[in-house]
């Protein structure tokens, strides 16, 4: 490494030293010029007195020459610009010194100096021949090219010195630069790399002889295979027109033989229909016949498809088709009779009557469809390449689907308890005496009879004399608890295709009626009473819209409501109800159950009656007052679960 570096240092102090010499012989040959011409010009010798700053050297030479009486004459492209002081030096060491210190040459023409900017004259000189970089390894037969501006003439001649292939060049191909880089390659393979990137034409006479052309306006190279097949996989496409869509283009057409069958490679470029169809034809031997005239042109790339799918491919989205019958192709108007076909399309998942609003109008165009209910089936009439593709279409959303059993789960729950106690005494004309006394609570009434009988037993021994109370005097003692715990649990399964609504509604119906008093007539008024019934429902209604994704989630659109009788009402009077409603879009795993949704109500109360004051008491309140204390508490929720079924 370190005699790389010594061996660069070396070459470029030698170019500076050859460059420092070339400039003292130019200033030397200057200085020679101006001494002889200071003899004939003497204002060359004379001192010089100036002071300058950035002023253009030509102004400032234009200056000298006006002082000192000098023809001098500065070229156009002299305009730099100039910094100095001079003082008692001469004016031809003025002009020398500008020379070298701004790269000026002067030419003399008798007592004329023209001035210019110098130019060293090895840069006008022609540049040496340039080499060929190659590299053949006779052992392998490769060779390696490092191509750059080189013409195919010196190429050619190189590989020929060192492989010994012969390879002829026409002569107006001869001097056309060749660029590129290719290693350890045959030649062969080297020259077809040549051609195919440069628009040349390679051939073989056998014996290692080449002879190389270039292609003609209307030909070009294109793969003869796949876009892969960059090694042996071109051919030349003869192309005429040019750019006028109106004239044929580029057309290029072959077969290969894939086991017992001819695969096509298609390549045109604004080709007329026609010529394409019967090109397509003759490779494939095909044989054909065309009933209209194929108008317009077609432009396509296309390798290794069967004759029947290019040709589908190549007349789509034109007014043409094709039919096939014992082997013959017909080609010709979509609308031509020969050209129609007739296929029955069965369907073994799907409706046939839901079908045809699935389909697209463009596939619908020009054909006719007909339903088979009773085959769950459709016979459609149309082009040979229509029936294909609503074939394929009615395949591919002709699969089962899923069935959805939804099971919804709604819970009522009501607990509570009702504490009532307390002592109520009053007279009454009639009040019915009795009760409970066990079992049910004490719920007891005592009449005048009764409580006369205590009073008497009380004051036995005459000590206490308490009276008798009135006939219709009463005293009702109180003190029960009721609880009460219902659980209400509804049930309700629904099942549906995904995507469709299921409803539910299950409920009853009650009527109340409606009394109306009308008076007719004026002189003797007769009042008529109509009476009407209005109903009023208390109903569970479902209605919940499934989605089965890919994954099996179930996302599902539910409206829920749901309204109960709360009481038993007298006929003239309408029942009240409780309504619950639930409206949602819930995603859910496959026969997971979640919460939809529920309330939870709590109610806590505390009332008595008594006698002012006296009902607050302690002790004494329980003898003048009677108390309810109420604590209930209600909760409603939904559950839900699907359940995907596919069998």
């Amino acid at each position: 490494m370190r005699r790389t570096y010594t061996k660069i240092l070396l070459i470029i102090a030698c170019c500076s030293q050859f460059t420092a010499l070339a400039q003292t012989d130019r200033m030397n040959a200057v200085r020679s010029y101006l001494n002889t011409l200071s003899m004939d010009l003497p204002g060359l010798n004379q001192s010089i007195q100036m002071d300058v700053a950035d002023i253009p050297i030509a102004d400032f030479m234009r200056g000298i020459a006006q002082s000192y009486h000098l023809n001098i004459n500065i070229a156009p492209d002299v305009n730099k610009k100039i910094t100095n002081h001079f003082a008692n030096s001469t004016v031809k060491d003025v002009l020398l010194f500008l020379a070298n210190q701004y790269n000026l040459t002067y030419d003399f023409q008798g007592t004329i100096i023209n001035v210019r900017n110098y130019r060293d004259p090895k840069l006008d000189l022609p540049p040496p021949p340039k080499l060929v970089k190659a590299e053949y390894n006779t052992a392998s037969k490769l060779i390696t090219l490092d191509l750059s501006n080189d013409t195919l003439y010196d190429i050619t001649k190189k590989i020929t010195q060192l492989s010994g292939k012969n390879i002829a060049v026409m002569p107006h191909i001869m001097y056309k630069l060749i660029s590129g880089y290719m290693k350890d390659m045959t030649v062969a393979a080297a020259l077809e790399k040549i051609a195919v990137s440069n628009r040349l034409r390679i051939s073989s006479s056998g014996d290692d002889n080449f002879i190389m052309d270039g292609l003609e306006e209307d030909e070009e190279y294109v793969l003869k295979k796949n876009t892969d097949a960059v090694d042996n996989g071109y051919r030349i496409a003869r192309k005429t027109g040019g750019n006028d869509k109106t004239k044929p283009g580029r057309l290029s057409v072959d077969a290969n033989m894939v086991g017992q069958e001819k695969l096509l490679n298609v390549s045109a470029v604004n080709t007329p229909l026609k010529d394409l169809v019967k090109s397509l034809s003759e490779q494939a031997g095909i044989p054909y016949f065309i009933y209209a005239e194929l108008n317009g042109n077609v432009t396509a790339e296309a390798h290794n498809l069967k004759y029947a799918d290019v040709l589908q491919k190549v007349l789509l989205g034109t007014p043409y088709s094709f039919s096939q019958q014992d082997g013959i192709y017909m080609i010709g108007e979509k609308t031509f009779e020969g050209i129609k076909g007739q296929r029955l399309v069965q369907l073994h998942h799907r409706s046939v009557d839901s079908l045809a609003y699935f389909l697209p109008d463009e596939l619908k165009k020009d054909v006719t469809l007909k339903e088979f209910k009773e085959l769950n089936a459709f016979l459609v009439t149309g082009a040979e390449p229509q029936l294909n593709r609503i074939e394929q279409l009615v395949k591919q959303i002709d699969r089962k689907v899923p069935l959805i059993t939804i099971e919804v789960i709604i819970m009522d729950v009501n607990k509570g308890s009702v504490v009532k106690a307390g002592l109520k005494a009053g007279i009454s004309d009639s009040v019915r005496t009795g009760g409970n006394l066990l079992g049910g609570g004490l719920d007891f009434t005592l009449g005048s009879r009764s409580i006369n009988n205590i009073i008497d037993k009380i004051g036995l021994n005459n000590v206490f004399n308490l009276g008798h109370v009135t006939p219709n005097f009463y005293l009702q003692l109180q003190a029960i608890e009721n609880r009460q715990n219902v659980e209400m649990r509804q049930t309700p399964k629904l099942s549906t295709l995904n995507g469709h609504a299921a409803t539910l509604s299950i409920g009853n119906t009650r009527y109340y009626a409606v009394s109306t008093q009308n008076l007719m007539g004026s002189l003797s008024p007769t009042t008529v009473t109509t009476q009407q019934f209005y109903p009023v429902e208390a109903n569970l209604a479902l209605k919940i819209t499934p989605f089965v994704s890919a994954d099996e989630d179930v996302t599902m659109n539910m409206e829920i409501d749901i309204s109960n009788f709360t009481a038993d009402t007298k006929i003239n009077e309408p029942p009240p109800t409780a309504t619950s409603k639930f409206k949602s879009i819930i995603r859910v795993k496959n026969e997971d159950m979640v919460l939809l949704g529920g309330i939870e109500r709590t109610e806590k109360g505390d009332s008595y009656d008594g006698i002012p004051l006296l009902g607050r008491i302690p002790v004494l309140k329980w003898l003048f007052s009677s108390r309810d204390r109420r604590n209930t508490k209600v909760v409603s929720v939904v559950f839900i679960k699907p359940t995907i079924v596919y069998n």
